[in-house]
């Protein structure tokens, strides 16, 4: 499968490789060659194939697709980036950072994506996630940043990130916040009864969790404004929900 022959070579593909486009692509020719390489990689795709199995690599391909598409899609990155592969790695963006360098790197993107600079957030918990692969909380924060983004194409990422969230929670059931942001996908996605559940979970973790509380309190009180919606009621379909099914 080209999914398993992608995963051990990401590392060494350029954003251009990834996507499958030449350096002078234009931003229109960038935009079509994510958008098919997202579905082309998508897990909810290969799953439909009877290839679940496949679902963690396709959605590591998948997070370098769309990081790929941000940096090409925006003028003064993609300039950056192509200088950056003119001059080569420095000796120093090669090495590996340590556990205290990554914890440092997370701590500066959580500040990053509380001002909204997600550009720089994704880069630090880029950093984290590399020198610290083992913390599942740094994942779920580099892919809530790149879903986040007002630049991402959030129809093509919205799944994978919500898949990324369910496997950081399994591993950290006390992660409230992972819990909430499962919460905002699922209700994003039209599944109003998991992101119920969800906005519970964060909430019976961190019972001061306002924003998790608020959003419980409004599902509640929608499920109760709808007397025939039950739990036995079939998850409404979203637009997002349906991109992948096309």
């Amino acid at each position: 499968m080209l999914v398993q022959a992608m995963v051990p070579k990401l590392g060494g593909m350029t954003h251009f490789e990834v996507l499958g486009v030449a350096q002078d692509a234009t931003p229109d020719e960038v935009s079509v060659a994510y958008l098919r390489a997202a579905r082309q990689f998508h897990p909810d795709r290969l799953a439909g194939q009877g290839l679940a199995d496949l679902a963690g690599s396709a959605g590591q391909v998948l997070a370098r697709i769309n990081e790929a598409a941000m940096v090409l899609g925006d003028v003064g990155r993609r300039a950056q980036y192509v200088g950056s592969l003119v001059a080569g790695p420095s000796p120093q963006q090669s090495s590996l950072p340590s556990v205290l360098e990554a914890e440092s790197a997370f701590l500066k993107g959580e500040v990053f994506l509380k001002k909204g600079e997600h550009a720089k957030a994704v880069e630090c918990f880029t950093l984290a996630t590399k020198g610290n692969p083992s913390e599942p909380q740094y994942r779920a924060y580099l892919a809530w940043a790149r879903f986040d983004d007002p630049r991402a194409h959030k129809e093509a990422i919205a799944r994978e990130t919500l898949h990324v969230m369910e496997v950081v929670v399994r591993e950290r059931p006390r992660f409230a916040r992972g819990h909430y942001w499962a919460g905002l996908l699922c209700k994003l996605l039209g599944d109003s009864r998991r992101a119920e559940q969800s906005f519970r979970e964060a909430v019976a973790v961190d019972s001061g969790f306002i924003d998790a509380s608020r959003e419980l309190r409004l599902s509640e009180l929608r499920r109760r404004s709808r007397p025939g919606e039950g739990k036995h009621e079939p998850p409404r379909a979203s637009p997002l929900a349906k991109l992948f099914k096309k």
